[in-house]
């Protein structure tokens, strides 16, 4: 762990020092220093901290961050919302990888692949028939081939 007990390697000083910082971020680190200190101390559940952190980078000024993380904040599991929280993209993708394995058994997988497999050699054993059976000669000049030929070269009789 870092510094006070977080996950956070380095402080403030020391990405100072780094070239390119961000002023921004040194605003707003004191703010996600301390929501993530509830995180770790399991006073905010990780939907409430999520929620939060990107509260706080969506935050335009330092009361604005004041006020996301002196929101009401009660026992893990019942975080600052008002109710309820809904489904997010994230839940929803969940639920449907869920079902979705529910639903496909191995037996399932193999079957479908067993019937890709006779499709296919059912069309190769088609077209190699095809190959030995119609020849070219069976084409004559005056069929499809002569009539292209004579769209070409308009001049051809």
């Amino acid at each position: 762990m870092g510094l006070e007990g977080s996950s956070i390697q380095e402080g403030p000083e020391e990405r100072a020092a780094g070239d390119g910082s961000d002023e921004s971020l040194a605003l707003r680190e004191p703010f996600l220093r301390r929501v993530l200190a509830e995180f770790e101390a399991g006073r905010l559940e990780p939907y409430e901290y999520t929620r939060r952190v990107l509260a706080i980078n969506a935050a335009t000024s330092t009361v604005q961050m004041q006020a996301i993380v002196d929101q009401l904040s009660g026992p893990a599991g019942q975080g600052g919302s008002a109710g309820p929280r809904g489904f997010d993209a994230v839940d929803l993708a969940r639920l449907h990888s869920v079902q979705r394995a529910e639903s496909r058994s191995p037996t399932t997988r193999y079957v479908t692949l067993a019937v890709v497999f006779v499709l296919f050699a059912v069309l190769i054993g088609i077209g190699m028939w095809l190959a030995t059976h119609v020849h070219g000669s069976a084409l004559s000049a005056g069929t499809a081939g002569g009539i292209g030929i004579a769209f070409v070269t308009p001049g051809w009789r």
